[in-house]
């Protein structure tokens, strides 16, 4: 009996030092201090979750993807440059600043693994179906050093509500 006591503090010890509140990750970082990490952003997509919104206000909500280069979802710090507009018009743009925790943090949704971005202010023609949206995320790959990752999607616009 007093081996399995002693068994189960050993365990209850190893379990309690693991939770320590000193090994807890911090909430801040210092961007300049981010180096080479093998699960920084490798690419980056438009989700296909993304749209626009039309009611009850006009958004552009944008989920925003970080792969790894293993093709898994990652988190990245970094800035993220939004360009969107109709296809083949004058594009609006917006740059939001990942390297910001409590930014980068709210804005990641752990659900769909994508960073969820809503923007006002979208125009969009009367009558549109699609909104042409590029992407920039630039911010430390792989290796460390920084990189600039793209890509292009349209996305559709939901109808507006009949009046």
């Amino acid at each position: 009996m007093r081996a399995g006591a002693l068994v189960g503090l050993l365990l209850a010890g190893i379990v309690a030092g693991g939770c320590a509140a000193g090994d807890a990750p911090g909430t801040l970082w210092e961007t300049e201090r981010v180096r080479a990490w093998p699960f920084a952003p490798a690419e980056v997509r438009v989700h296909p979750l993304s749209r626009v919104q039309q009611s009850p206000e006009r958004l552009l909500i944008l989920h925003v993807e970080l792969l790894d280069p293993w093709n898994d979802t990652t988190k990245g710090v970094g800035m993220l440059r939004i360009i969107a507009g109709p296809p083949g018009d004058e594009a609006m743009q917006w740059d939001v600043d990942l390297r910001d925790a409590e930014l980068n943090a709210s804005l990641y949704d752990a659900s769909t693994r994508t960073y969820r971005v809503q923007l006002r202010g979208v125009q969009v023609p009367r009558g549109a179906n699609e909104l042409a949206v590029r992407i920039e995320f630039t911010g430390p790959g792989p290796d460390g050093r920084e990189r600039t990752l793209t890509d292009e999607s349209v996305v559709r616009v939901d109808s507006a509500p009949e009046e």
